[in-house]
Formats: structure tokens, sequence, C-alpha cells
């Protein structure tokens, strides 16, 4: 192989992983965590492919750029907390659309309107694409009202999510059905939370 073409596959290769990286989850809510592997064989195995060989062009032609490419982004896809990243991107990127539903849900424009669960709003398709499946789930306690919008669900109970407070107080660990083993604060009055 001509050392440009290994080194133009290196770059490639590592572009598209990190790439994927970044979006991994939004994929998995788009197709399923069922999927999730053969999202994985793709991406990685591209990326391991020209790993390999970009180790064989340093080997034979002594060309060290490809492997440097390929090292670095091992380096990158264990260092940056990529999911930490989307998750912010998400947060910060949908929030102004996530309090207009809030707001709607307030003055009770968008009430529950599933006939099997009376705290399932299915969202309106401008909205749908800011909760994984296009729907909000509320929790009325006595002095509060929560809404979680999701960001995956998985399979049984395993799910995550925005969840907005109307107090501001932190969801309780047991809310909205789950088991909560991460409650982070996200701003006022938003909590982004983790259950299995």
């Amino acid at each position: 192989m001509k050392r440009s073409v290994m080194f133009w596959l290196a770059i490639f290769a590592s572009v598209l992983l990190l790439v994927f990286k970044f979006f991994e989850w939004q994929l998995v809510g788009l197709f399923t965590v069922f999927f999730l592997p053969v999202i994985w064989l793709v991406f990685y195995g591209f990326f391991i492919v020209a790993g390999v060989l970009s180790i064989v062009q340093w080997v034979r032609k002594k060309d060290w750029k490809p492997v440097t490419v390929i090292a670095v982004t091992t380096l990158l896809v264990f260092l940056i907390p990529f999911h930490q990243l989307a998750i912010q991107t998400d947060f910060y990127w949908n929030k102004q659309k996530r309090l207009e539903v809030i707001e709607q849900i307030d003055n009770q424009t968008l009430e529950p309107n599933v006939s099997h669960n009376d705290t399932l709003i299915e969202l309106p398709t401008k909205y749908r694409s800011l909760s994984s499946g296009g729907d909000v789930v509320l929790e009325k306690q006595s002095d509060r009202l929560s809404v979680l919008f999701f960001t995956s669900r998985g399979v049984l109970d395993n799910f995550s999510g925005f969840v907005y407070s109307e107090n501001g107080e932190e969801p309780d660990r047991r809310d909205f059905g789950g088991d909560f083993k991460e409650i982070v604060p996200m701003g006022e009055k938003w909590f982004f939370v983790s259950s299995s």
C-alpha cells in the first residue's frame, strides 16, 4: 500500500470512530440496545483493521504516521468521556424546547394521553425528538410535579433521562418506577438520572 493511502485510511478510521463514540447512545436510541454489538463490530472492527494495517506499514516500511494516528485515537477513546459530553450537549441543545413542553404541561395544553398509562404523555411530532420513544412521564406528588425526558430506554426497567423538578428538589431514588443509581444536578430544577 502507498504510504499516503495508509495514512488517510488511519485518519478516516479514527475520525469515524470518534464521531461514532460521540453519537453512540443516540444510535442505540434510534435502533435498539440489541443492535449495539453489530454497531460496535462495524466501527471498532474497521478501526482495528486499520490499526493492524498501520502496524504492518510501520514494521515493513518504517512509516510511523498511520500507527501514530491510530495510537492517538486509541488514547482519545479511553480518555475523553464521550457519553458525558453527549449528555451535556443534548441537555443544553434541547433545554429550551423541553421548557416549552414543561410550560404546556403546566398550563394543561399537554396532558396524559396514553390510554394504558395515566402518567405518560406522547409528545406532539414537533417535540418527539426531545425524549427517546417520543413520550415523557409525569410524577405527581403532593407539592411537586416532575417530568422525565428519556435519553435512553433499556430493557425492562433500565433507563436514563433528564428530570425537571418543579420545586427544584432532587428526585427520589424510586421516582418514575426506577431505582436510580445516578442523580446528577444539571442546572436549576434539572437532573440527569440513570436507573437499572
